[in-house]
């Protein structure tokens, strides 16, 4: 007799907006976003093995936060044959909501111990905004923190960025020196111009190396930068690349095109583009890059980005998938873990019922309370490939499902809904 055990756990989502920023269209390029709106407590990283045709662990991050919603810390592992190892930390401290340290340690397999590398500290003015970032180094010998670089922000009478300079420690004079400055241009708010330079140590001046131009639609969305260079001889500005921007109706980018210059015959040649998916709540739902055939005149298929979200909208799972000229082929995964993605008090999990248990290739549920909206029935193995997949719109009171047919091992049945619940449940073949 054949033994195969399921274990089957329900998560709970609570209901929250993920916070968008439409200004730049640089947020929906996100395959590993772990800012303060997704608060996710733990993401791990997936490698996809061809041979095996399966997942395997790659690393994950652990985070902490405060009662106010601010991350205090994260943890990184690395996973080694059959367990996690630890490899590096940071811990961040705040002052009135705002981070004021971190510090960024590595694992030191001798000392079985944290070895503190770099200390990062923030300066704000009155109006909270970025003044100083300080960059210091441990020294293991002189056992105390060193300064390695910084860089100041300055702002305009409108509050915006209107200039920001990089120094670099000198131990031999004991002193700061220049490194490079970036200058900002705006009208009527919008940043239409950004000068970069770098410290001429010969002439004690700063020399200009690039500067990026920005164009917007008549929505105030940004519709193309461009970014030329200095030519060697320091005496003609020479285009260098440009992207161009689609939005649709809801102000998301849509399409992200990248040009490349070439001075031979002094035209723009298409290289790249990035197509954006969402669905109806806005969430970004796929993305496919391309790249430009010069040969064939085309765009080929080069990667594309499958996300997968909970019904608060919360980013729970991105996919990366190459493109081998006939398929999709998977090569790495994120899955996120939030505080909330627990299992529920015992009141509510008695409202659910697997049955029949110990059960055979057919699996019932039957609901006792009322679970509004879709349910989505995922089945893992236990190397987190997904062996099953179904959706119900609007379930009566039981589900009946036929499980595949699968071998002996352990699995894991994921029911996402508004409501949740854990069960355990033993299938006999």
């Amino acid at each position: 007799m054949y033994k195969t055990f399921l274990i089957l756990f329900l998560f709970f989502y609570v209901n929250a907006g993920v916070g968008q920023t439409t200004g730049s269209p640089l947020y929906a390029s996100f395959l590993k976003d772990t800012s303060l709106s997704q608060a996710p407590d733990s993401l791990f990283f997936y490698n996809w093995n061809s041979d095996a045709n399966s997942w395997e662990n790659g690393w994950k991050e652990e985070f902490s936060y405060a009662n106010s919603g601010l991350k205090t810390a994260q943890s990184n592992y690395i996973w080694s044959a059959d367990h996690w190892e630890p490899t590096h930390q940071t811990n961040y401290s705040y002052v009135d909501d705002k981070l004021s340290q971190s510090e960024y340690s590595e694992w030191d397999d001798y000392e079985f111990d944290w070895f503190p590398r770099n200390r990062y500290s923030y300066v704000y003015d009155s109006q909270g905004r970025l003044t100083q970032w300080l960059d210091t180094k441990w020294n293991p010998t002189l056992a105390s923190w060193l300064n390695d670089s910084a860089i100041s922000y300055n702002y305009n009478e409108s509050g915006l960025l209107a200039s920001s300079y990089v120094s670099i420690w000198s131990a031999t004079f004991q002193d700061w020196e220049n490194y490079s400055e970036t200058l900002f241009n705006y009208t009527n708010g919008q940043k239409i111009r950004q000068v970069h330079s770098l410290w001429d140590f010969d002439y004690l001046i700063w020399d200009a190396h690039r500067i990026n131009y920005f164009e917007y639609d008549s929505n105030q969305m940004m519709s193309s930068q461009k970014q030329t260079v200095i030519n060697s001889f320091h005496t003609q500005w020479l285009n260098d690349w440009k992207t161009d921007y689609k939005w649709n109706s809801n102000n998301h980018v849509q399409e992200e095109t990248n040009w490349d210059w070439f001075e031979d015959d002094s035209s723009w040649s298409e290289s790249t583009k990035t197509i954006f998916y969402y669905d109806i709540r806005n969430n970004l739902t796929n993305k496919i890059e391309q790249y430009f055939d010069a040969y064939y005149l085309d765009w080929i298929n080069q990667f594309q980005t499958i996300n997968r979200y909970s019904t608060s909208n919360k980013l729970i799972e991105s996919t990366l998938y190459s493109w081998n000229y006939s398929q999709w082929n998977p090569v790495f995964r994120y899955n996120y873990y939030y505080p909330d993605y627990t299992d529920m008090p015992e009141d509510l999990a008695q409202q659910i019922q697997v049955y029949p248990n110990p059960a055979n290739n057919k699996l019932s549920i039957h609901f006792f309370g009322s679970f509004r909206g879709a349910i989505e029935i995922d089945l893992y193995d236990i190397s987190g490939k997904k062996v099953y997949n179904s959706q119900i719109q609007y379930p009566d009171s039981d589900i009946e499902m036929e499980l595949p047919d699968l071998p002996d091992g352990s699995y894991v049945l994921l029911l996402i809904n508004e409501k949740t619940a854990t069960k355990k449940l033993v299938i006999l073949h």
